[in-house]
């Protein structure tokens, strides 16, 4: 039995897969010089550095933990409430099956 052809298909898509990788490293070299020049690049001269005093920072920090808070406890209640309805489903699909 030869094996010749299993050789020459691994070698054949190991010259594909290097295609694929160097036509990915040109795709994104191109992107990455797109956003990098400012000239060409959308968002030129709207970007600005501020600075935030540390009480405002305090503010923001505070909404963001209020936020995250508030979708995690959403979160909780709609896994706590579809848990217990399929327990309940399940329940009386269990009475019904046992008392035939």
């Amino acid at each position: 039995m030869s094996f010749g052809g299993h050789v020459l298909d691994m070698v054949n898509r190991m010259k594909a897969n290097e295609a694929l990788k160097k036509a990915h490293r040109a795709k994104y070299r191109r992107i990455k010089d797109a956003y990098s020049n400012s000239t060409n690049s959308k968002l030129s001269g709207k970007l600005t550095s501020t600075t935030i005093s540390k009480e405002e920072m305090e503010v923001i920090k505070a909404k963001i933990r209020g936020d995250l808070r508030r979708e995690r406890r959403i979160e909780l209640v709609l896994t706590y409430s579809i848990t217990l309805l399929l327990s309940i489903a399940v329940f009386i699909i269990i009475l019904f099956v046992l008392r035939r």
